[in-house]
């Protein structure tokens, strides 16, 4: 299971990133666990420091998105950035956090699709890098197919 956090604050805004990462993980056999955040300050408070991918909008009243992503490289280089906005000058700006990429408001589906699959396949590379993927366990009567991001202790 990935963790896939938003951060904006244009309900409307998550509320279709929500659908489309829904539809997409059901498209393609992933499953997600989404979090939303209103604003910059309201991600730092809740101490969101295990997703897999954020998306984030960069023009947000009080802490900017694109400040939050330089506080979220201070501690995880390994988390995946997508900007989600609709300040187009501030394309460039993403290439200083390492941003995977940007993505013109209103998301379009064709955009969105790209950046997914391109995150997609980062996330499964480091993963096999790091040697990590699944394992099987045998229990009584059957097997089960455990991702191993998902063990939190043996």
């Amino acid at each position: 299971m990935y963790r896939i956090s938003i951060v904006d604050d244009e309900g409307a805004a998550c509320v279709r990133l929500e659908s489309m990462i829904t539809d997409y993980g059901q498209k393609h056999g992933y499953e997600y666990e989404l979090s939303r955040y209103g604003s910059a300050e309201e991600y730092l408070a809740a101490g969101d420091d295990d997703s897999d991918i954020i998306f984030l909008d960069i023009d947000m009243p009080g802490v900017s998105g694109l400040d939050l992503a330089k506080k979220i490289r201070e501690t995880r280089d390994d988390v995946i950035l997508i900007f989600c906005t609709n300040l187009q000058q501030f394309a460039l700006n993403g290439y200083e956090v390492e941003a995977l990429g940007f993505i013109v408001k209103p998301v379009g589906q064709y955009s969105f699709d790209l950046f997914m699959n391109k995150a997609m396949r980062r996330l499964s590379n480091s993963s096999i890098v790091a040697g990590a993927g699944s394992i099987h366990l045998k229990t009584v009567g059957s097997r089960l197919l455990v991702n191993v991001k998902d063990i939190g202790y043996v």
